[in-house]
């Protein structure tokens, strides 16, 4: 008796050992993989990036949860005076929202989500552009803004495709 109820917690125990190996499968400390210069071209870390990509989650299915980040360096800093804006506390300035997108290249600055919204936003914290997906395709209203939000153009899409007006 006492052979089977040993044998059956040790049953159980590895059941939960491994549901909680599955469970760990999909989560990542939040790691760096990409720098980019002006321009989205890849750089190394000692070459003056403005923007990093971190993984903010790795999903079973071969698809990541990413945002990317605005580099606390002199430009950025130096662009913050001049227009009189203070986030010298702020650890982050997000360059965007954090987007999942498929099993495709981090190396690559302008990766879009196969499904839903890519928020972008300037180093001192407006939104500079909000695009739709759907199938990895541009999808409904595309609208960017110029400096503090004044809407600076705004275009419809349907699989990719613009269709109506152009309002700017």
């Amino acid at each position: 008796m006492f052979k089977k109820i040993f044998l059956s917690t040790l049953f159980l125990l590895s059941f939960a050992a491994s549901a909680n190996d599955i469970a760990d499968i999909d989560e990542t400390s939040e790691q760096i993989v990409a720098y980019f210069a002006g321009g989205g071209t890849l750089v190394e870390a000692d070459e003056k990036p403005l923007i990093y990509r971190k993984i903010l989650k790795n999903y079973p299915d071969g698809s990541h949860l990413i945002q990317d980040f605005y580099i606390k360096d002199s430009y950025v800093m130096d662009l913050l005076r001049v227009c009189k804006e203070d986030l010298s506390s702020t650890h982050e300035i997000k360059y965007t929202d954090p987007y999942r997108v498929n099993n495709v290249s981090l190396q690559i600055l302008d990766i879009v989500p196969n499904e839903g919204a890519k928020i972008q936003w300037d180093a001192r914290g407006f939104k500079s552009g909000i695009v739709h997906y759907h199938n990895g395709k541009k999808h409904g209203v595309e609208t960017s803004w110029h400096s503090k939000e004044q809407k600076k153009e705004e275009l419809n899409y349907i699989n990719g495709k613009r269709e109506g007006t152009h309002i700017v």
